[in-house]
């Protein structure tokens, strides 16, 4: 019996051992990290005159850039400005070296960063600056579509830029919606209530993303495709709402444009349109929007 029992101990101490080793052997999970990237953004440029008279001017061109991703830094990266000869080429003015925009996001500052380039201009020419953040492409970031800014500078005869005044301000984006189409009738055969939305521009930059509305309170949402161009007036894609049972009127709701914060504005702020209503009897409404400021970069 004793010698039976010492068997019994030995197998399943031999069995200990042999999953202890196959467990060592087995190789370790990896976890893989994912890395939020940051987003330098060239956010307005601004051209500003200096001194001169009419023989000739000389103009500074100032840009910000900034990293709006939290937790996130940029690393140093190449700032250039160009202006474009008759030829369609570009000359390049100058570059300066950013040493790094990191966001920690413990605070509500963005950190961001002003360069500035002086240039010499002459009467009678219409000068087309870019400038252009992260040449040549060295942060791996968000998105690249957000990094450059173009301008137009003349001097007019009497020493003055032609815009009448001594600064020409362009570059950023404030989206608003301006106006809301409700209509009810028979679309692709079924009654329905057809919702089409339309965006605004205020300011001169413009940009390249997609633009999404969402429709808060009827769990809708529609996207512009290609952007905005600036001072631009778009009208976007229709959503409907099912005419059946299920319907309970009147619709209360709002039109939010650029609803998931995914580009950067001069003013976050004046996003919303609402509330826009549509009772039981109406069947064709038009809700102009109030816009509000400020919509220019402030600096």
């Amino acid at each position: 019996m004793k010698a039976k029992k010492g068997s019994l101990i030995l197998a399943l101490f031999g069995l200990i051992i042999l999953l202890g080793l196959a467990l060592a052997a087995e190789p370790a999970k990896k976890i893989t990290a994912v890395k939020i990237k940051p987003d330098i953004v060239l956010r307005e440029l601004k051209l500003t005159r200096l001194s001169g008279d009419a023989a000739g001017e000389r103009i500074r061109i100032r840009a910000v850039v900034f990293n709006p991703v939290a937790m996130t830094s940029t690393g140093p990266f190449q700032v250039r400005a160009s202006v474009r000869l008759p030829s369609g080429l570009y000359f390049r003015i100058g570059e300066e070296t950013v040493s790094g925009l990191t966001y920690t996001g413990a605070t509500a500052k963005i950190p961001s960063r002003t360069v500035d380039f002086p240039y010499d201009v002459l009467p009678g020419h219409t000068y087309h600056f870019l400038v252009t953040a992260d040449v040549p492409s060295q942060v791996a970031e968000r998105s690249e579509d957000n990094n450059r800014q173009e301008a137009d500078y003349r001097m007019a005869s009497g020493g003055f830029p032609d815009a009448g005044g001594d600064e020409v301000v362009v570059g950023g984006v404030d989206l608003v919606v301006s106006r809301v189409e409700i209509t009810r009738g028979t679309f692709a055969g079924r009654e329905k209530i057809q919702i089409v939305p339309t965006i605004r521009n205020m300011w001169h930059g413009g940009t390249a993303e997609r633009i999404k509305i969402l429709f808060d309170g009827l769990g809708l949402a529609e996207w512009v495709e290609g952007g905005i161009g600036g001072d631009e007036t778009k009208r976007a894609g229709a959503v409907y709402v099912e005419c059946d049972a299920a319907l309970s009127l009147p619709l209360n709701f709002s039109v939010v444009v650029d609803s998931d914060d995914a580009i950067v504005e001069t003013n976050d702020l004046n996003n919303r349109c609402g509330p826009v209503r549509f009772a039981a009897g109406d069947t064709h409404v038009v809700h102009e929007c109030p816009i509000r400021g400020p919509h220019e970069p402030l600096i």
